[in-house]
């Protein structure tokens, strides 16, 4: 009987040592699929997709002027329109009645500079509508010199020296704990690189730290900006990272 016991208490130990083996074996496994499967963004861009430069925003005298084009197709009349700006002292919103530029906006829009971003939201009639839709409009733009900052280097070098200097570090990454990271930059007028700094975090603190690094120490150099007269001046990109958010 006690020679049964022993037998069946080495086979069972056995059979543990194999089941903790193969688990060992697979984790490594588990985690490179997993790490394999999260698509990371690398994108060195303005703050917001819509984009307009300076030339044409002091030329604006409507909001027709500055949305994209055909956007306002389908729009009969413009009850409200609001223009906000992100300024250095807090958020600035200044409210119309029509699609046409009141004084102060007008005066708001004249103030907006290189970088800066800025929103135009809408309330309006539309000619067609759905059930799913409404009649509210909102864009968001970054304006932009004349002529942007490039990258001496090209844009693909600059998106390689990225992502092959964050393998390491972004090894560890899983899409539950992902966030949409940025980070802003300054082009100087010189083309050198300042201002660099964290706006959102990737969900790693490790890598945020690392990220913010690699391009305080981006090789190579800028073109810097220039103005509609060919002056040099300062433009801030931002460096998406991991997710694309708003």
């Amino acid at each position: 009987m006690k020679k049964n016991l022993v037998f069946v208490c080495g086979v069972l130990a056995t059979l543990s040592l194999m089941a903790f083996g193969m688990v060992n074996w697979a984790a490594p496994s588990t985690i490179a699929e997993k790490n394999s499967e999260v698509d990371l963004l690398y994108k060195v861009d303005s703050r917001f997709i819509w984009k307009i430069n300076k030339s044409d925003l002091l030329q604006a005298t409507s909001i027709k002027d500055v949305y994209p084009k055909n956007s306002t197709n389908n729009v009969i009349a413009f009850k409200e329109v609001n223009v906000g700006w992100y300024s250095d002292k807090g958020e600035i919103i200044v409210k119309g009645k029509s699609e046409k530029f009141n004084e102060g906006q007008l005066e708001l829009i004249q103030s907006i500079g290189y970088s800066d971003n800025f929103y135009v939201t809408a309330e309006c009639i539309k000619q067609y509508t759905s059930c799913n839709s409404n009649n509210g409009m909102a864009y968001y733009f970054t304006v932009m010199p004349e002529q942007e900052a490039q990258y001496v280097g090209g844009q693909k070098a600059l998106i390689d020296y990225l992502k092959s200097n964050s393998q390491k570090e972004t090894a560890m990454i899983t899409k539950d704990m992902l966030r949409p990271g940025r980070v802003f930059f300054t082009i100087a007028k010189d083309g050198k690189i300042k201002n660099v700094e964290l706006d959102a975090t990737s969900g790693y603190n490790s890598v945020d730290k690392h990220l913010v690094n690699l391009v305080k120490n981006i090789p190579g150099k800028w073109q810097p900006a220039t103005n509609a007269n060919g002056e040099p001046v300062e433009q801030t990109l931002t460096f998406f990272f991991g997710l694309q958010g708003c």
